[in-house]
């Protein structure tokens, strides 16, 4: 089932509030034909048409106890978000936010794919991607072998 990758945010990222950013997934456990680039445009581009199976997660954190109102992370298609995975927390405010989320997407070989995140706290200020150890902020994708549309 290749290509396939794994990779993960090796380092914090600060964002800005309520905005839309690119994560930085820059390290990899695994990237069997090389095709994720983890250090300038952190995307996959598979370069074997098929079906996929996407895995992400994304781990955000503000300073405040109570400030998050809430967290959503999508995987772009060729720039424009294709799947969103959303956390509502504005009846209970939080400091810290795993959001993951799994699915399937069919793709040309030249298609790409981008994890992207978005966070909006109460306070206004900018939260923080996590990167820093648990791997707690991955994306990943394997070709479905076997599938028939």
């Amino acid at each position: 089932s290749t290509p396939a990758f794994y990779a993960y945010a090796d380092s914090n990222q600060a964002i800005t509030n309520n905005t839309w950013t690119k994560v930085q997934i820059n390290a990899e456990d695994l990237d069997s034909d090389s095709t994720y680039d983890h250090s300038t445009n952190y995307r996959f581009t598979p370069a074997v048409a098929g079906r996929y199976i996407f895995n992400f997660g994304l781990n955000i954190a503000t300073s405040a106890q109570t400030d998050i109102n809430y967290v959503q992370v999508a995987v772009y298609k060729n720039g424009s978000s294709h799947v969103q995975m959303y956390n509502d927390y504005q009846a209970s405010r939080i400091y810290n936010s795993q959001t993951n989320g799994y699915c399937i997407i069919t793709s040309d070989d030249n298609d790409y794919f981008e994890l992207y995140g978005r966070c909006q706290t109460n306070s206004g200020n900018n939260p923080t991607v996590q990167g820093h150890g648990g791997r707690s902020t991955f994306f990943s994708a394997t070709r479905l072998t076997g599938v028939v549309s």
